[in-house]
């Protein structure tokens, strides 16, 4: 009865977590009565007992997750998240170290408020802050002791991007320090795990930058044992995720095997009986998770390994793979309920459970002679990489911008190479230890299966002809697309007969399938009369999506560009796929400053765009559409675009632009009217634009040049009133957004929203009435959080 279990605390998880207590104690009653109902009208049947203890699963299981989203939200009050906003001095020890191309980070726990006292979490600080007080031995067991302003860390700043709060907050991480004012650290003994795992870490680092000549090859190796990506080049892990085995550099199942193997091989060598090497071997699992980042898909592999392991010793022999990641997934929730939401947590147990599947189905038996062995192995194995990949589809449709076609092919080199890459990373690592040398030779012999696994997510990652885009995000398709799958697999497995599947279908009441077939159909068909502006977070520049569903999509601009990459790339493509936008109708570019143009090519790169609309004689602007491989018009005021009753009104320039103007004043300004409710984008323009304006009233307004104190005049807001006001910025030299625009706004008595605060800013309308949503409010609904 596990099964029933782990799907009524799934329930009771994402109910309380996203409806609340309320709804979840009236559905837990709605429960209570149908599964009341089935008891007493199967008393009569032989399965009686069987069907009794379903019941009592599921509704035991409901209350298990809700308890413990309602246990996670009570531990709010005694941690340390409570003192986000304020200057304190905060006492502990640190719990981990986290090295990177950002830097360096460390993890306190055990942590110790003054004027407080103990409170629950743990802290990240960011080493940029500390300079030359950090000492450069520092680890785990370090006493720590900061003076430094508390906050919350952000959540996703727009959708389908890193959602750093949530990732962290797994890790057991409830604020981060800034300002840190006073900083000392005394080196103290680390917990014998931890320091275990810590001590692993390091050495083996250390080991590989001794071993391996090419930096790519250290990159890897330690990314496939550690999990360690922080050395990688940003193309190469794409490549990876694009062609689908991104899973061998995350330590999982196929990480805890080889480890569980290489352990368990040499305790019999040393001749340990069968209860110490199940003992010494559930030992070492926990500190290889720890080395390994304490990842939802290692947590797994972890839990399942000692379950398999303890199990039998239990006298329990007849649980399978599908029990045993059952019992561990409802475990790993009981304790850890948002891991639901992880996508790493997801594709995870949707390997095993597509593993599991393909357990369903024939095998080939084994040929004859070598080739038809081999043959008979690689139809085998290509066919459970099949099954897998159609399980793992709407995960990857909903978080990756892409999925290879060919990504079942692709596992069948990479998963062999990658385990045989890790096999020989950690004996040479333990022959280290002993004979330097030797370990570093031995582990020259993995460079051939590194250089396979580069190659192979080379070719199967980097080619667009072997992937297609994704972002689409979940509805009715995605339960359309599990049941048909289910159906599929079962039918195709001979598990059941498609007259079977039939016959249960046409056993349903016909008024009742044509209505959910009507409703699904008209849901489906029916236009969206919404109209949404997103106002994205990208830092200090620029860059809104007008959307009417799938009938008009229209960008304005595409977002400044950074020291090594552009927004578009890092910030709102990412977003773009994640709320299923393939193309743009048409793109408006306000004028030719970089802080605005500077995704244009990689936009055109990945997307479909239709036209393109800049300034008149802004050449900028042009030369960069142009280069880009668009065909540009120049427009004035008084031009307008129009569509399904959006009406898009340009009211700046007032003329072309001409050689010397400013290109701030002389920005692209557009009014955009839906129904009865109105919003400006003022782009760039200032007081120039400001003080000839009279469109009359708006719902909302976008501030001109980042909130810059010429934008924003006493003058503009008396003539366009708006009640909601958005500052897109990041962070600056320029002192954006200004105090005496902010101070305007406020004696106004507008709402201000700014990017670099609250994220992506969403307005919606279907002509009566502007709502506005933030990514911030996102975050803060969530569990735990909540509550602060």
């Amino acid at each position: 009865m596990i099964a029933p279990l782990f799907l009524g605390e799934a329930a009771g998880i994402i109910i309380a977590a996203k409806a609340g207590y309320a709804v979840a104690a009236l559905a837990f009653a709605s429960m209570l009565a149908a599964a009341a109902a089935v008891v007493v009208k199967s008393r009569p049947r032989h399965d009686f007992d069987d069907i009794l203890r379903c019941c009592a699963a599921l509704l035991v299981g409901f209350m298990l997750g809700t308890v413990s989203v309602a246990r996670l939200d009570l531990s709010s009050k005694g941690s340390v998240a409570r003192l986000s906003g304020k200057e304190a001095t905060v006492e502990g020890e640190v719990a981990w170290v986290y090295e990177g191309s950002f830097g360096t980070q460390l993890v306190i726990g055990g942590l110790r408020a003054e004027g407080v006292g103990r409170v629950g979490g743990k802290v990240l600080i960011d080493c940029k802050y500390l300079e030359d007080a950090l000492p450069q031995d520092i680890g785990p067991g370090y006493a720590v002791k900061a003076r430094m302003k508390l906050a919350l860390i952000n959540g996703a700043m727009n959708p389908g991007l890193f959602d750093a709060r949530s990732y962290w907050f797994l890790k057991g991480v409830h604020a981060t320090g800034a300002s840190i004012r006073e900083f000392t650290a005394t080196k103290q003994r680390a917990p014998l795990p931890t320091g275990l795992a810590w001590a692993f870490y390091k050495a083996f680092k250390g080991f590989t930058g001794r071993a391996f000549l090419r930096w790519d090859e250290k990159a890897l190796m330690d990314a496939i044992v550690l999990s360690d990506k922080s050395s990688m080049e940003a193309g190469v892990a794409d490549e990876f995720a694009e062609g689908g085995i991104a899973h061998v550099m995350s330590a999982s199942g196929l990480h805890i095997s080889v480890v569980v193997a290489s352990f368990s091989w040499v305790m019999s060598r040393l001749g340990a009986g069968a209860g110490l090497k199940t003992f010494l071997t559930a030992s070492v699992l926990p500190v290889y998770a720890t080395a390994a980042g304490m990842r939802p898909s290692i947590i797994r592999a972890v839990l399942m390994g000692i379950i398999s392991m303890v199990l039998p010793r239990a006298g329990i022999r007849r649980a399978g793979l599908a029990e045993v990641a059952t019992l561990a997934c409802a475990a790993q929730l009981a304790s850890s309920p948002l891991s639901l939401f992880d996508k790493g947590f997801q594709m995870s147990y949707l390997a095993i459970a597509g593993l599991v599947v393909s357990a369903w189905f024939p095998r080939s038996g084994p040929g004859e002679g070598k080739i038809g062995r081999a043959a008979s192995h690689m139809s085998n194995s290509l066919l459970v990489s099949s099954v897998i990949t159609a399980a793992l589809v709407p995960n990857i449709a909903t978080f990756y911008g892409r999925m290879g076609l060919l990504s079942p092919v692709a596992n069948l080199v990479a998963i062999p190479a990658a385990s045989s890459a890790l096999t020989i990373g950690l004996i040479s690592f333990l022959a280290n230890l002993a004979w330097p040398w030797f370990g570093s030779m031995s582990a020259q012999l993995s460079r051939p299966f590194l250089m396979i696994l580069e190659r192979t997510a080379g070719i199967f990652g980097s080619s667009e002809t072997l992937s297609v885009p994704t972002g689409i995000r979940p509805g009715i398709h995605t339960v359309m697309y599990c049941l048909v799958l289910i159906i599929g697999l079962l039918s195709m497995s001979g598990t059941v007969s498609v007259r079977r599947i039939v016959k249960l279908f046409c056993g349903i009441r016909t008024y009742l399938l044509v209505a959910v077939l009507l409703f699904v159909t008209i849901s489906a068909l029916l236009p969206c009369k919404q109209l949404r502006v997103r106002i994205l977070s990208v830092g200090q520049g620029d860059c809104s999506l007008v959307t009417l569903g799938d009938r008009f999509t229209m960008l304005v601009d595409t977002g400044p560009s950074f020291s090594s990459s552009c927004a578009m790339d890092e910030r709102i493509l990412p977003a773009l796929k994640f709320m299923g936008i393939s193309g743009i109708d048409v793109l408006v570019l306000t004028h030719g400053h970089l802080d605005h143009i500077s995704g244009l090519y990689s936009l055109r790169k990945s997307m479909r765009v239709g036209c393109t609309v800049v300034p008149a004689g802004d050449r900028e602007a042009e030369r960069a559409a142009l280069e880009a491989g668009l065909s540009p018009m120049g427009l004035i005021e008084g031009s307008c675009i129009t569509s399904d009753g959006i009406k898009v009104d340009v009211l700046n320039p007032v003329g072309g632009i001409r050689q010397g103007d400013d290109l701030n004043e002389a920005s692209l300004v557009v009014m955009i009217t839906y129904g009865d409710d109105s919003i400006l984008l003022e782009a760039d323009a200032g007081r120039g634009f400001e003080s000839g304006y009279d469109a009359g009233s708006v719902d909302a307004i976008k501030a001109g040049h980042h909130g810059a104190a010429t934008s924003l005049s006493t003058d503009l807001l008396e003539r366009a009133l708006p009640h909601i006001a958005i500052i897109s910025v990041g962070k600056n030299g320029y002192g954006h957004p200004s105090k005496e625009t902010v101070g305007r706004l406020e004696a106004m008595g507008a709402e201000i929203f700014r990017t670099d605060h609250d994220g992506m800013i969403e307005l919606r309308t279907k002509g009566q009435g502007v709502t506005i949503r933030t990514q911030k409010e996102e975050w803060d609904r969530a569990p735990f959080f909540r509550y602060l």
